[in-house]
């Protein structure tokens, strides 16, 4: 498939791709106070660079530890935020993903623990341009998957246009008032990157993928079945 398997860094979470070494690896986790472990045995001390991260985000309660069997190293969070390393932990985009549209992806990334509806917002511009990109005719976003269902590229009950919905209708949030709160729960507008990146698996990569295999069979025999489907 066009796109790797990434897990994304989350609280609590047995395994995923640390944000360090980039492995897909194991994680134990530990609570931490400013004085060391506090649950759990005492598996390593802070380095004085980690220390120096909880001292400067002046935290009161207790935050967590994930350390990564493979690299050795640890990240730090406070509730469900990681606050070192201060990287991205968002999926990398599809790498079929059309390149003006992984700008727009990037950007929302780089903006997203700053302002969750910003981020939602240039998500849903970059469906719009994904989804003329796929043949959809230029109009509001609803009208255009409207368009790519009646030429049959999605299907009217299909994961794609549930996914095509939920980015719109999420990403309306960025823009306009919804009833759904951004900034209260960031965690839906980081979903919506995965969306975006499900949507160009399916639209995109799988087609490319299966045309390459199309390709293997001879091309007479391919011409002489594409007139009889009529393309």
């Amino acid at each position: 498939m066009a796109k790797e398997n990434y897990v994304a860094p989350k609280l609590n979470l047995e395994a995923f791709n640390c944000p360090i070494c980039g492995t897909f690896s194991h994680q134990h986790w530990y609570e931490v106070s400013k004085d060391g472990f506090v649950t759990k045995s005492s598996y390593r001390l802070l380095t004085v660079k980690e220390a120096g991260q909880i001292e400067n985000q002046n935290l009161i309660t207790v935050c967590s530890i994930s350390h990564c069997v493979r690299c050795r190293e640890n990240s730090i969070w406070e509730g469900s935020n990681m606050i070192y390393p201060n990287i991205s932990i968002v999926e990398p985009p599809n790498i079929d993903m059309p390149e003006d549209i992984q700008a727009l992806y990037k950007e929302a990334d780089s903006i997203l623990n700053l302002s969750a509806k910003s981020a939602a917002a240039l998500l849903r511009l970059a469906l719009e341009k994904l989804l003329i990109h796929v043949g959809a005719k230029k109009g509001s976003i609803d009208a255009m998957i409207q368009d790519l269902i009646e030429k049959n590229i999605i299907t009217a009950n299909g994961s794609v246009r549930k996914a095509l919905d939920t980015l719109r209708l999420i990403g309306n949030a960025g823009v306009h008032p919804t009833g759904i709160n951004l900034d209260e729960d960031p965690s839906v507008a980081f979903a919506l990157f995965k969306v975006l990146n499900f949507v160009v698996e399916k639209l995109i990569s799988e087609e490319k993928e299966m045309d390459a295999i199309y390709a293997l069979v001879p091309e007479g025999k391919r011409e002489n079945l594409d007139k009889r489907r009529g393309e």
